[in-house]
C-alpha cells in the first residue's frame, strides 16, 4: 500500500527549490530501499513572507517564518516541514521533533554588485557604497570591515533596508535600488541545483560581479546554510527512519555549537552577531564577531581540542528524535 506524505514549506523560490532538493532525496532513498512512498510538496504562507517593508528586528512578535508552518504540522495537515534552519527559534512547540538536519555546504554571505559599481570601485570614484541588508549583523560587520576587502576604496560603506525573496532583492540591485547586495551563499548555491530555478537565477545574475565574503571577517548567521527538518513526534516511524538517513552528524555537531554560542548573547533576530563552527582535522574553529546588546565588540576565534569536549553542549541543543 502506497503511503504519501506531505512536505509543508513557504512558498518563495528558494524555499521551494530546496524543499524539492529534499523531496528528491527522500523519494531516491525510498527509492533504493524499495518502500511505496510517495511525497507531496504544500505551499503555506507565513508573518515573514507577508510584511516586506520592514526589518524583522522591528516587528512584534516572534517565529516570523514558521508559525503558520507549525500549526499546519500540529493540525496533522502536514508531516513533514524543511526549514532554513537560521530561521528556527530556541523554543519550539512540544509536537516539533526535530528529524534531520542536512549537509551544509556554504556558511558564507555573497555580495553582489553590478559590473559599473565595480569598475567604480577600481577606479577609486566610488566615495559611498550602497549594500542594502535588513540584517544587523550584516550590516555592523560590513560597515566595520568590508571597505578593507574593496580596492581602491576610501568612502563609507552604508546600508539601507532589504526585505523580500532572493529574485525580489536581485531585482532591486538590477534595477539601480542599491550598489550592491548581501545574501546567504546557501541559498544562490541551492538555486543552481533545479534547472527551473537555474534558469531564473542565471537571468537575475546576468551582468553581475560578486565576492564571497571570508568567515574570518564576516560570519555568518548562527545554523546559516543548514537545513532542518521537522516532523510530529508522533509522525510515522517509518518517515523518521527515512529522515534520519540523510541526517548529516558534522553539519549538526557545528550548528549545534553555533547556535548555543548565539543564546549565550541573549539570541534575537535583533543581536548583531556573526558565529560559525567548521571542523578543521580534529579540531572545530568557532568564530564570532559582531557587537552585542551592551555595544560590546565582539572578536573571537577559538580553537577546540575536538568536539568531544562540547558533548554535553552538543546533547543539550541538538535535540535529534
Amino acid at each position: 500500500m502506497t503511503k504519501t506524505f506531505t512536505i509543508g514549506t513557504r512558498g518563495s523560490l528558494l524555499a521551494l527549490t530546496q524543499t524539492n532538493v529534499v523531496k528528491q532525496q527522500l523519494e531516491s532513498l525510498a527509492r533504493q530501499e524499495k518502500k511505496d512512498i510517495v511525497f507531496h510538496i504544500q505551499t503555506i504562507k507565513t508573518k515573514g513572507d507577508q510584511i516586506v517593508d520592514k526589518p524583522l528586528w522591528m516587528i512584534d512578535g516572534k517565529d516570523f517564518f514558521t508559525k503558520e508552518l507549525d500549526d499546519s504540522l500540529g493540525r496533522r495537515d502536514i508531516d513533514l516541514v524543511v526549514h532554513s534552519y537560521k530561521d528556527l527559534g530556541r523554543e519550539r512547540p512540544d509536537f516539533c521533533s526535530l528529524a534531520a538536519i542536512t549537509q551544509r555546504t556554504f556558511p558564507h554571505d555573497i555580495l553582489l554588485l553590478t559590473k559599473e559599481t565595480k569598475e567604480k570601485i577600481l577606479r577609486g570614484e566610488k566615495k559611498q557604497l550602497s549594500v542594502g541588508t535588513s540584517s544587523p549583523r550584516r550590516t555592523y560587520l560590513l560597515q566595520k570591515n568590508l571597505a578593507l576587502f574593496l580596492p581602491h576604496f576610501e568612502g563609507e560603506v552604508q546600508c539601507s533596508n532589504l526585505r523580500g525573496n532572493v529574485n525580489s532583492r536581485l531585482e532591486k540591485l538590477r534595477n539601480g535600488q542599491y550598489d550592491a547586495i548581501v545574501l546567504a551563499m546557501a541559498g544562490i548555491h541551492r538555486l543552481s541545483l533545479q534547472e527551473a530555478s537555474l534558469k531564473e537565477l542565471t537571468l537575475l545574475l546576468k551582468d553581475l560581479d560578486f565576492m564571497l565574503l571570508p568567515l574570518t571577517y564576516f560570519p555568518g548567521a548562527a545554523a546559516q546554510g543548514a537545513l532542518a527538518i521537522e516532523m510530529h513526534r508522533e509522525g510515522d516511524p517509518e518517515l523518521k527512519d527515512l529522515l534520519q538517513k540523510i541526517h548529516h552528524l558534522p553539519t549538526a555537531n557545528e550548528v549545534a555549537l553555533e547556535r548555543a554560542s548565539f543564546d549565550k548573547y541573549g539570541g534575537g533576530c535583533h543581536l548583531a552577531v556573526g558565529l560559525t563552527a567548521q571542523k578543521a582535522g580534529e579540531n572545530t574553529i568557532l568564530i564570532e564577531r559582531g557587537i552585542n546588546s551592551n555595544k560590546e565588540e565582539i572578536s573571537e576565534q577559538e580553537i577546540s581540542p575536538s568536539l568531544s569536549t562540547i558533548e554535553n553542549l552538543l546533547k543539550k541543543h541538538q535535540a535529534i528524535f
